[in-house]
């Protein structure tokens, strides 16, 4: 089996201040779309090959309505992302609807793709 490096060091994002991001725009944006207050939480996981810069939100169950009772977890969070661009400044990620079914399965909603620039320190919402 092929092994691909990374293009990205590890420590990537140990070369980024992700202290200075400001989720409040992201946070408005997401809690529009759903129609309920969203709160996100900065996390850094580790992966296979790097680190990962991501978001998850507060449990969103109570908000599931009729199917509340086929769900054990509801959550906005993200599914994807990347840090790229020329100067590695981007931060881009696809937020979803998270869900895992009471019978074990899980899945997912695209809510939107969401850029974070950190030289501008600004989003964009795609």
């Amino acid at each position: 089996m092929k092994k691909y490096k990374s293009v990205f060091k590890e420590d990537v994002l140990d070369e980024i201040d992700i202290s200075s991001i400001d989720l409040t725009p992201l946070e408005q944006v997401v809690s529009k779309k759903l129609g309920t207050n969203i709160k996100f939480e900065l996390i850094i996981e580790k992966g296979y090959a790097r680190k990962y810069l991501r978001v998850k939100s507060q449990e969103l169950l109570k908000y599931a309505g009729i199917f509340k009772n086929l769900l054990s977890t509801c959550y906005a969070d993200t599914f994807d992302s990347d840090i790229g661009g020329d100067k590695k400044n981007v931060w881009w990620q696809t937020i979803g609807l998270s869900y895992k079914l009471t019978d074990g399965g899980r899945n997912g909603i695209k809510i939107l793709t969401a850029l974070y620039n950190f030289s501008t320190k600004k989003w964009d919402f795609k």
